[in-house]
């Protein structure tokens, strides 16, 4: 077999020894070795040979670590140290060319530190942030140094005030441009936290001086002084008050600033549309008066008396005429980059014109949306969209129901998703603010906006747009539909607008479902919270729809479940159910429509009671007769589990319906019948006892919690026969605990006689019980519950004869002689009393203040009789 031949090709030969030189190891090129040999700090960094002296000194030592401060990538701590000694303030200035750097607090704990001792936060970033590999850094570093000393030798407190002041003579006293270039640099940081009143103070030679420098390097390579200028500029003229915007030289200084918002440098343009939004909506007049600081902040307010009426600036013509000049057709036609630019600077300023403004604005931005560019188009719509976002005042109602009509003419097509997102969210925020304006003429464009939505753009095949609108529906749905129909006054002055949304919505049920099929489902729960109280006969059309297309197995169970849960909440189970009947044309429970009892539980509130005696009753009534029937039959057990199911799952509505009823007056007819099956049909007390809890629940009305208090003779006996019966199953413990929880609540609510009543009767039973029997610690739990709600006096007897002998362990027929159930005893008798010692009744805050003494007293006693289980409850 041949050999297979490698088709790669051998490495060249690299670098070899020459013959008898193999054993060497030692490289031709030793760049690093003689680095290494020349020492790091020796003075004369060469490759001569190291010197005998010692050249490792503490100097050195606190070079290096000031080097390692910083991370200089070319510049040195020596380069740095001999650029600021060779700078002189006085004769003596600290910082001679022999003496060495005099200590300083080093208030950043920065390598600048050492060179300044300044001590305003406002040059803090200078100092924590100082790269010596700069220039710009060490000309700002030796000019805060030098005012730092003037500062502290006229006896100054190096304020902002004083740098500012400062900062403004030194820049017009320098000569060079890198003396500028920094002073200015430092003047953008100090200027923010100057007072107002000296800004204003200083406004004219401030702003002259600055609009000098802006001509000065308005061709300079330097982006950053043109960035600077901008900034301090605009800190300028946003400390200025009302009264200064009249003067033709302010807005001299303001076009200055406006001219570079269309500059070809990114950051520059940035710079000044950021300085441009911040003057239109940040001067000090354009704010809310916020709280003043003594006398300055009353002259403040003197001196502008209308700040809170001011609704535009006074600037904001001039970017107005600014910005419609840049739209003439033939800046559309050769500079559509200087359009975007203009458009970016309306998105954030537009807010804050004047009304006829936004007008011209308004309609220029439309004329130029027909334009091809579709990045034109796209700022138009970011630029509408932040003007009805704002909220704006000045954006009055009918000028946002014109310009909302006219949006409408410029529909992009629908295969054009992104357009098309961008004009629905439009149109969504411009609906949205009309609705705050005025409701009305927000509820006559709405239906428009209804008929595309759901006839044309939620039919699309892309899910991107069907979940556009979708959401856009929604909104619409809770901040203006549903504000119409908050009230029966509101809702029948826009019912037309409203029925007809609802038809729009209706249609879409009717047509073969797609992709918006779960959408359309989960909008129309929204429709039911938002109208449903007003609108539940318009409604019912739709929900059986929704109700028709409902399948155990199908993939919009859950959102038709939902759905159907919110109609519950808003329009009432009655409604419901006459939409979606449960009985057949027998008057029997359709199978098919049993998935709704779960859920008329969980939604039912605000019911009626008489609804559900006349209506669900019967059918559960119906239900346990097929039940016995099919089970006594022996012939159709699965028919009689199905009825057995159906029946606690009606009687299971009955929670719902007592959750806050509207007829709490018709309890006193269904009372006798929750009595009769509390005490005769063990499946039901489940439902009732959680029906009994929801009409004793503080959210109750009065009304409902007293006419349970007129059957407190009605259903407490037969709860008290139900607590006393010993349980068979772990599901009858379960039921007898929550028994005694209705005990609880149900007592508290009786009336004062049937609570004495009562406990005369339960004392009688608990002394004519054993010891420690299940009767007795039953009767126990009961004489608990009811002594709670009892007089100081009736309390105080209960506790002399059944709780004092079992916290004494005395020898007494009450009190218990097994170890065990003595035990047990001592625990529920040191329970009780905590429970008295801590409730927030009158009657038991009386008794413990009243027997405080006996207590402590009882307490301290029964330390050493007192079972080891009860220490901590004793304690």
């Amino acid at each position: 077999m041949g050999k297979f031949r490698s088709k790669l090709k051998r490495h060249g030969k690299g670098k070899s020894w020459s013959k008898g030189q193999s054993a060497v190891s030692n490289p031709e090129q030793m760049k690093h070795r003689l680095k290494a040999k020349s020492r790091f700090f020796q003075p004369n960094l060469n490759l001569a040979a190291a010197s005998s002296t010692n050249g490792l000194t503490m100097e050195a030592v606190h070079k290096h670590e000031q080097r390692q401060a910083y991370n200089a990538d070319t510049t040195t701590v020596n380069d740095v140290a001999g650029s600021l000694k060779s700078f002189t303030l006085e004769d003596d200035d600290g910082m001679s060319g022999t003496g060495t750097q005099p200590s300083t607090v080093k208030t950043f704990q920065t390598f600048a530190s050492n060179y300044s001792s300044c001590s305003n936060v406002s040059f803090k970033k200078l100092l924590t942030g100082f790269r010596a590999s700069s220039d710009l850094h060490k000309e700002m570093l030796a000019i805060l140094s030098a005012l730092t000393e003037i500062i502290r030798e006229r006896g100054g407190n190096e304020s902002s005030t004083e740098y500012f002041l400062l900062l403004i003579s030194q820049i017009e006293a320098a000569t060079e441009e890198r003396d500028i270039i920094a002073g200015v640099a430092l003047l953008s940081m100090g200027i923010k936290s100057v007072p107002a009143p000296v800004l204003r103070k200083r406004f004219s030679e401030t702003a002259e001086t600055l609009q000098q420098l802006l001509q000065r390097f308005i061709e300079s390579s330097s982006q950053s002084v043109i960035r600077y200028l901008i900034g301090c500029m605009s800190v300028l003229l946003r400390a200025q008050d009302y009264a200064t915007w009249t003067y033709s030289s302010t807005f001299q200084y303001f076009d200055a600033l406006l001219a570079f918002t269309i500059h070809s440098k990114p950051k520059i343009r940035k710079a000044a549309q950021h300085a441009i939004v911040s003057i239109i909506h940040g001067s000090c007049f354009m704010l809310p008066p916020t709280a003043g600081e003594g006398e300055a902040a009353a002259d403040a307010k003197e001196e502008q008396p209308q700040t809170s009426k001011i609704k535009y600036h006074p600037a904001s013509n001039r970017v107005t005429k600014f910005c419609l000049a840049q739209f003439k057709p033939e800046v559309l036609a050769n500079s559509q980059t200087t359009v975007l630019h203009t458009l970016s600077l309306l998105k954030d300023t537009l807010a804050g014109f004047r009304t006829e403004d936004i007008r011209s604005v308004c309609e220029n931005l439309l004329s130029i949306m027909t334009a091809a560019n579709i990045l034109v188009r796209t700022n138009c719509f970011q630029a509408l969209h932040t003007l009805f976002l704002t909220r704006s005042a000045n954006l009055n109602a009918t000028l946002c129901a014109k310009l909302l009509a006219a949006i409408h003419e410029y529909r992009p097509d629908r295969n054009d998703v992104r357009q098309t997102l961008a004009w629905i969210t439009v149109l969504k925020e411009g609906h949205l603010h009309l609705a705050t304006l005025q409701l009305d003429l927000c509820m006559q464009a709405l239906p428009r906006l209804f008929e595309i939505c759901t006839t044309d753009l939620w039919l699309s095949e892309r899910t991107e747009l069907v979940v556009g609108v979708s959401n856009c529906i929604k909104e619409l749905l809770q901040d203006c539909v549903a504000r119409a129909c908050a009230t029966k006054e509101l809702a029948d002055q826009y019912r037309p607008s409203v029925i007809k949304i609802i038809g729009a919505l209706h249609k879409v049920l009717n047509s073969p479902f797609g992709e918006i099929s779960k959408y359309v489902i989960l909008i129309f729960s929204i429709v039911f919270e938002a109208c449903g109280k007003q609108f539940g006969s318009e409604l019912m059309p739709s929900l059986t729809t929704i109700g028709k297309r409902y399948d155990s197995h199908g993939a919009l169970r859950l959102q038709i479940e939902h759905t159907v849960i919110s109609a519950i909440k808003a329009l009432g189970p009655e409604l419901v159910l006459r939409a979606l009947p449960l009985s057949d044309a027998n008057g029997d429970v359709s199978l098919e429509r049993s998935w709704l009892l779960p859920l008329m539980r969980e939604g039912a509130t605000g019911a009626s009671l008489q609804f559900f005696m006349e209506h669900i009753l019967p059918l559960a009534l119906n239900s346990q007769s097929l039940w016995r029937k099919h089970l006594q039959s022996g012939k159709a057990v699965s028919k009689a589990h199905i009825y057995e199911l159906l029946c606690c799952q009606l009687w299971g509505l009955l929670p719902g319906f007592c959750r806050q009823p509207r007829d709490p007056e018709y309890l006193r007819k269904l009372a006798p019948t929750l009595g009769d099956a509390l005490e005769h049909n063990t499946e039901f007390r489940s439902p009732i006892y959680d029906a009994l809890l929801e009409l004793l629940d503080d959210s109750q009305s009065p009304e409902c919690h007293a006419i349970m208090g007129q059957y407190a003779r009605n259903f407490l006996p037969r709860l008290f026969n139900i607590y006393t019966q010993k349980p068979n199953t772990s599901y009858e413990g379960e039921q007898r605990k929550r028994a005694l929880a209705v005990i609880r609540a149900y007592i508290a609510r009786a009336p004062a006689e049937v609570q004495s009543q009562l406990f005369e009767t339960a004392q009688g039973l608990l002394a004519g019980s054993a010891v420690a029997s299940f009767e007795y610690d039953s009767y126990f739990d009961i004489n608990a519950a009811i002594v709670r709600v009892q007089k100081c006096r009736g309390i105080e007897a209960y506790f002399e004869k059944y709780m004092a002998p079992v916290l004494r362990n005395d020898k007494s027929k009450l009190v218990s002689r097994d170890e065990q159930k003595m035990k047990k005893q001592q625990r529920k008798t040191y329970e009780l009393l905590r429970e008295l010692m801590t409730s927030e009744l009158p009657s038991c805050q009386k008794f413990t203040r009243k027997n405080c003494i006996l207590l402590q007293q009882i307490l301290l006693d029964a330390f050493n009789t007192t079972c080891s289980v009860c220490q901590a409850s004793r304690l």
